[in-house]
């Protein structure tokens, strides 16, 4: 994967003619016309399917990697098989894998057809990206290669056209509110006096505040393109702490029109979906007093 990221990184950015320098106007014509485009080379279904799978495969499981390699030893309470090593090498997996992808996505309607049938594997790939983030316990632990990450997946979502997937979204979600929580934790530290200075970061820092607007600006545009079905569901089953949150600081923000329609969007799913349990609660206490007065006439 290193090899074809490397591949696609250097001629995506050369025209198919450029050297054709030494040919006639005619013939540079003519050559031009026959040498196919990176995109027609590169932007295909196979392709697509070949890194995701590649990426599943190569991706470290705690079942069979080192236990030494992971971040937090000694804290660990996820006996799950599945839980991601995050070791450098997995850090730089994940990011070659996101290049190669926000270069294939960004070819419009080519790209969103040839993702249309692998959209599915793609999501599942980027959940795994997601999901160690999701853990408070390795909030200390973020930096600029996460920052990398995010901002990857960020591109990739906006370059399909804000794909709903509903495990990526609950993580998303999970994202922005420790980071959230994170940046409510960094302005009661910082002095009154120095309220409009910027906070000096390192090179390899995490920036929080960027990092927390970029995944609210992901949030909102996939809740926006999502359907009120997908996301009924999602509410439905996941209302929680974050979603919560998510849904007050949407309505505090600014006055973007996008921000404004996702707000709106969520609060008319939520007052479907109690409208819809008062609706059972009424039918299960009719039904339940019908039973009782059945009861009743057998006795």
């Amino acid at each position: 994967m290193e090899t074809l990221n490397a591949i696609l990184a250097k001629f995506a950015i050369i025209e198919p003619n450029q050297n054709n320098s030494g040919l006639d106007n005619g013939d540079e014509t003519e050559a031009a016309n026959i040498l196919p485009t990176f995109p027609e080379i590169f932007v295909k279904e196979d392709l697509i399917k070949a890194t995701t799978e590649a990426f599943l495969a190569l991706l470290p499981r705690k079942d069979n990697s080192d236990p030494q390699e992971n971040l937090d030893d000694d804290d660990d309470d996820d006996d799950d098989g599945n839980m991601i090593i995050l070791t450098q090498s997995t850090h730089n997996l994940m990011q070659i894998f996101l290049n190669i992808h926000c270069i294939l996505t960004q070819y419009e309607d080519l790209s969103q057809s040839c993702y249309f049938l692998h959209i599915e594997s793609l999501m599942e790939c980027i959940g795994y990206i997601l999901e160690p983030m999701c853990n408070p316990k390795y909030k200390e632990h973020l930096s600029n290669q996460e920052q990398d990450l995010l901002d990857s997946i960020n591109d990739i979502f906006e370059s399909l056209g804000d794909p709903f997937d509903e495990r990526c979204l609950i993580y998303t979600i999970s994202i922005w509110n420790l980071l959230r929580e994170e940046n409510e934790q960094i302005a009661r530290r910082t002095p009154p006096n120095n309220e409009f200075e910027e906070n000096e970061l390192k090179d390899d820092d995490f920036n929080f505040e960027t990092a927390y607007l970029t995944i609210l600006d992901m949030i909102v545009r996939i809740i926006n393109a999502a359907t009120d079905a997908q996301l009924e569901n999602i509410f439905k089953e996941n209302l929680d702490e974050n979603m919560k949150n998510l849904k007050n600081t949407l309505s505090i923000g600014d006055n973007d029109q996008s921000t404004k329609r996702c707000y709106l969007k969520i609060q008319n799913i939520l007052q479907n979906i109690q409208k819809n349990l008062i609706t059972v609660d009424r039918f299960f206490i009719l039904a339940l007093s019908g039973f009782l007065r059945a009861l009743r006439s057998l006795n």
